[in-house]
């Protein structure tokens, strides 16, 4: 990993605000929908799993992407793929 990475992947990591705060993210009641990039080791998919199970009304979704964490950028057509079922998902439950 190049040393930019690496620092940039410490800095987020000792600036988690959600670490301790899982009062925090159970107090969520909006539907809420956390998309994942499989490849992005910035935003770890073990990490985003566990705070959707932790959150009310929660849906989780994993893209597989080649892109890292720079998927969010560049799978605009999966992710707005999985955003538009999701909002369907929630119509039907009349949310």
């Amino acid at each position: 990993m190049q040393p930019s990475i690496l620092n940039a992947t410490r800095h987020t990591e000792s600036s988690n605000i959600s670490r301790n705060r899982g009062k925090l993210r159970r107090s969520v009641t909006q539907p809420t929908l956390a998309i994942a990039i499989d490849s992005d080791i910035l935003t770890g998919v073990q990490e985003l799993k566990y705070k959707t199970n932790n959150i009310p009304n929660a849906t989780y979704a994993e893209i597989d992407s080649v892109y890292g964490h720079d998927g969010v950028l560049v799978e605009v057509e999966t992710i707005t793929k999985d955003l538009r079922k999701w909002m369907g998902d929630q119509k039907k439950i009349g949310l």
